[in-house]
């Protein structure tokens, strides 16, 4: 069937229009050329050339652009994009030679153009080769860059995140993948850079698969290690080597069980304290999904370390949890956390800094303003060991924000995608 002229085409998951239309109802494809519009259940797609599959779902468009409604764990949001070629299937959607953005406005105040977009499940989104244009400024390329689509505690930095430490003065924080994307090992440098330490951070090569398993060989230099209370402790790794796994247990709701192993040379300021350590810790996690979204989650562990120094340390830990929103404007969780240890250890990175816990966060947005925080409270000794405190405010399509952290006395500024 071949039709010219205004045709428009019904399927009930799509609807095709163009100036000319073919369709083939035995293979079930359709074909369209000069002004294509094609109108989907998440959103609307516009081009020169189109090709389409009803059994498969897949479809070709090229000079295209769309409009697309992207359901998230945050709910749901609009994406556009345009691009040489837009190929689509059940499972990813890819965009060749063009750009993204999640701004409606026609002049968008950011555009992040790309050789190759890949938009998969979930609302992973991932660019090869991007180059971002905030308002009117060309700021640096990326080789490789992730965008998480409504993941709240994944938000996507457009600029490297700055800074003032109470240890580092003014500082940027950033993250660069040194090898393409496929390569194995995996080679990737993130950390910060301050005039008063050059480089804080660390280096690491991993080899990974898609069943969670992993081996990774590290090497870090003036490393923040932040879950520490009692001092602003810097590591050195000289390497460490770290093998992982995670191994999910099947059934309804999501069981798994991991394991780690590691081993390296370690040194530790302020003490200067150095040896060698070889750890192993194994433990479970069960989570549960209850009504309104809301979820829960236990999960129990058990590590043992040994020293070239002759030491000997034991952790068990058990956590117990929930986190949860109200509406779209508060969301927050809790968790509770005992910790027992056996034995000592020559350094305090990986000592016990509070045998009992109760950490909490929470997030609520109130018009284009929202502030957060996150707090570890020792309950043995009965007050807060430390916050984490954070204000952004939306500009049109930019998010802008502050944090400061009591412990590192430290502020940030970040500059965000909204929604991501």
């Amino acid at each position: 069937m071949r039709v010219v002229g205004n045709a428009r085409l019904w399927h009930p998951d799509v609807s095709i229009s163009a100036a000319t239309l073919w369709a083939d109802t035995v293979e079930k494809i359709a074909a369209a050329s000069g002004d294509v519009r094609v109108e989907a259940e998440n959103g609307v797609l516009t081009g020169d050339e189109f090709v389409y599959c009803f059994d498969s779902g897949s479809a070709f468009l090229s000079n295209a652009s769309a409009e697309l409604t992207v359901k998230t764990d945050a709910g749901e949001m609009t994406v556009y994009f345009a691009g040489r070629e837009i190929r689509y299937d059940e499972e990813t959607a890819r965009v060749i030679d063009g750009s993204f953005t999640t701004c409606g406005k026609e002049e968008p105040d950011y555009l992040i153009k790309a050789k190759e977009w890949k938009l998969g499940p979930e609302g992973s989104l991932t660019a090869k080769g991007a180059r971002v244009r905030l308002y009117h400024m060309r700021l640096p390329s990326f080789p490789t860059l992730r965008i998480n689509l409504g993941r709240r505690q994944a938000a996507t930095s457009l600029v490297p995140a700055i800074g003032i430490s109470s240890r580092d003065g003014l500082y940027a924080f950033t993250s660069l993948q040194l090898t393409p994307k496929g390569r194995r090992p995996a080679v990737k440098a993130e950390g910060r850079l301050s005039f008063e330490n050059l480089f804080r951070g660390r280096i690491y090569a991993a080899v990974s698969d898609e069943e969670r398993r992993s081996i990774n060989v590290v090497i870090g230099l003036n490393e923040d290690v932040r879950d520490d209370l009692t001092r602003n402790i810097v590591l050195d790794r000289l390497p460490e080597v770290v093998a992982a796994g995670e191994w999910g247990l099947g059934g309804r709701d999501r069981s798994a069980w991991y394991a780690n192993a590691a081993v390296g040379s370690y040194r530790e300021s302020p003490g200067r304290a150095e040896a060698w350590r070889e750890s192993v810790q194994v433990g479970a996690r069960h989570s549960v999904n209850f009504a309104g979204g809301a979820e829960g989650t236990l999960e129990l562990s058990f590590r043992q370390s040994f020293y070239s120094r002759g030491e000997s340390l034991s952790i068990t830990t058990a956590k117990i949890g929930a986190a949860g929103t109200i509406g779209r404007r508060f969301g927050g969780a809790a968790r509770y956390v005992r910790r027992f240890g056996n034995g000592r250890s020559p350094f305090e990175f990986d000592d016990i800094d509070i045998e009992q816990e109760m950490f909490t966060r929470f997030g609520w947005s109130f018009g284009q303003w929202g502030i957060g925080a996150a707090a570890r409270y020792d309950i043995d000794r009965g007050e807060f060991r430390r916050a984490q405190l954070r204000l952004n405010k939306l500009f049109h399509c930019i998010q802008y924000g502050v944090t400061y952290d009591t412990v590192l006395r430290e502020v940030g500024l970040r500059v965000t995608l909204p929604g991501t």
